[in-house]
């Protein structure tokens, strides 16, 4: 799998997420490992950035 195919589906996974409970990196890396890719929470992280998405945190909905 090419890193530019693992940024597109990084960013789908965020985009996709339910804003009260958004993904962590650990996560993100777990759904990767679970499709055969081998893909480290920091790489996780280092796509993301590039991707100038938010950590899981800034992500959050604040509560009402």
């Amino acid at each position: 799998m090419s890193a530019a195919s693992v940024r597109h589906q990084i960013a789908a996974l965020i985009a996709a997420q339910r804003p009260e409970a958004p993904l962590s990196e650990a996560a993100i890396a777990a759904h990767f490992q679970a499709q055969g890719v081998t893909l480290a929470r920091r790489t996780v992280v280092k796509y993301r950035e590039m991707l100038k998405l938010p950590a899981a945190v800034r992500r959050r909905m604040a509560p009402r």
